[in-house]
């Protein structure tokens, strides 16, 4: 059994998620789902203005029936919130705090990348453990 995948994977089903009036968001879920699916064609350096992701995102969260109106924008910021993932801002930019939600501009103007923990990173250059980590978010939250 390998033990840092085990733990990611504890990690990913149980993430905080958004309550908005008593409706709980898939927005982070559907994001993360997206990133493992791009990382074959990028480097542990997440931009927000990344159109392949963006278009996977969109096409995720058009599958599993997510928010139509929550913009990729919100759960690229708000996976901060998780230890697994992390905002890699531009020298001297003091973040806005996880409660709030920067806008894209913002994002664009101070953020230099976002990135997935470096374990976390090298394990998901194998498939199967790809697989494995996707299909636990899939069972955990977008499952009907």
């Amino acid at each position: 059994m390998n033990y840092k995948l085990e733990l990611y994977r504890q990690m990913v089903v149980t993430m905080k998620r958004g309550n908005f009036r008593g409706v709980v968001s898939n927005a982070k879920p559907i994001f993360l789902l997206s990133l493992i699916e791009l990382v074959p064609f990028c480097c542990n350096k997440i931009m927000i203005n990344n159109t392949m992701l963006s278009d996977i995102y969109i096409e995720n969260r058009d599958l599993f029936k997510g928010v139509k109106s929550t913009p990729m924008v919100a759960p690229f910021f708000h996976l901060n919130s998780e230890p697994f993932y992390h905002l890699v801002w531009k020298k001297g930019v003091n973040p806005p705090p996880n409660a709030a939600s920067p806008s894209a501009k913002f994002l664009r103007e101070h953020l230099q990348y976002a990135k997935l923990d470096d374990d976390l990173w090298e394990l998901l250059q194998d498939k199967s453990n790809r697989e494995y980590l996707k299909n636990a978010i899939i069972n955990q939250y977008l499952k009907n």
